[in-house]
């Protein structure tokens, strides 16, 4: 996603927060950059998401290696909101090593 399209995510998300009754959650992947990954997510805090899912992966990634947990932990002591981990676990054993 191009930085032109966050004003409109953001409006979105705000719209979205005032006029439901029901908590809203997002979900994106990180960024290449985590400078990005930062500001994007605490924009969407901002706007007021609720809770967070981010995926470890960049878009361009998709499937292939690893996913960055570290990135998401990184988010998760930034925020205020939950954020939840996606992506990279197949099995339990990824799951656990996620939480730590």
């Amino acid at each position: 996603m191009d930085r032109q399209d966050w004003p409109l995510v953001k409006q979105l998300v705000q719209d979205c927060a005032s006029k439901l009754q029901v908590p809203v959650f997002c979900k994106t992947r990180i960024f290449a950059k985590p400078a990005d990954t930062s500001a994007f997510c605490t924009l969407l805090e901002s706007a007021g998401c609720q809770l967070l899912a981010l995926h470890g992966r960049t878009r361009q990634v998709i499937r292939e290696g690893p996913a960055n947990w570290d990135a998401i932990a990184q988010i998760k002591q930034q925020l205020r909101i939950p954020v939840l981990a996606n992506g990279g676990m197949d099995t339990l054993g990824d799951a656990i090593q996620c939480l730590r």
